[in-house]
């Protein structure tokens, strides 16, 4: 059994923990004419994904139980696709349309009612160039150039982060950059990334400071996650 085969097992049996105690749902659907058939679709929310759909003539769509704004997460196996999940915004009730002409889905225009979507857009677009140089880099196994296009795309996030309102969406985003820095030693732009934290923290909706002011910014924004987030901006 090849490693493909076995990470398509290891997918396929993860369990959806909480998914069956609501009835409510958001529809995703993806197209593009260079995505193979039998490409895998996976997605959910939190830690918990599995596969949802496989590709037919370009295409799939796939619903998910959801309760209330979630920061969810995409991602597609198969050939020409890169080995890069990417964030969606969902909501029930709400259709979510992704299309491209590639295989570079985490780039692909996103259509979406839910406001906190375009706030993903804006950092994407802002983004653009750093993903898909770090995508093609991934692809090429050309290690010595990843942690050098990883910095340079971490401070693309940093630097758009700031005109950004302080929504479910752009809390998310800076939750992802921060979490695996907190630990790297020699990440050049340390001080910068405290203070857009700090900076966020007193930007913050009226609540939300509260709960960073009681455990400290450092230790909360260790501690955060999608559903964290989600719960905070659905009251």
């Amino acid at each position: 059994m090849n490693k493909k085969s076995i990470m398509t097992m290891m997918l396929a049996l993860v369990v959806m923990t909480g998914w069956a105690q609501t009835t409510n749902t958001v529809t995703i659907t993806g197209s593009s004419p260079a995505l193979k058939d039998s490409t895998l679709v996976v997605a959910g929310t939190g830690l918990s994904l599995s596969v949802v759909d496989t590709v037919q003539s370009g295409r799939f769509a796939f619903t998910l139980p959801i309760e209330e704004l979630t920061a969810g997460y995409l991602l597609l196996v198969g050939e020409g696709c890169p080995n890069y999940s990417f964030s969606l915004m969902m909501k029930p009730d709400v259709t979510i349309k992704l299309t491209g002409t590639d295989c570079l889905y985490p780039l692909w225009k996103v259509e979406s009612p839910i406001p906190e979507q375009q706030t993903m857009n804006r950092i994407t677009e802002h983004c653009r160039d750093a993903i898909k140089e770090f995508i093609q880099i991934e692809q090429k196994k050309d290690w010595n150039k990843l942690d050098s296009i990883n910095t340079v795309l971490v401070k693309q996030h940093m630097d758009i982060l700031p005109s950004l309102p302080v929504d479910a969406a752009s809390l998310n985003d800076l939750w992802s950059i921060s979490r695996p820095l907190k630990n790297m030693k020699d990440f050049p732009y340390m001080e910068e990334l405290k203070n857009l934290e700090k900076s966020f923290a007193a930007r913050a909706p009226k609540g939300f400071e509260d709960q960073l002011a009681e455990k400290g910014l450092k230790t909360s924004w260790q501690k955060f996650t999608p559903i964290f987030i989600r719960r905070m901006f659905s009251r």
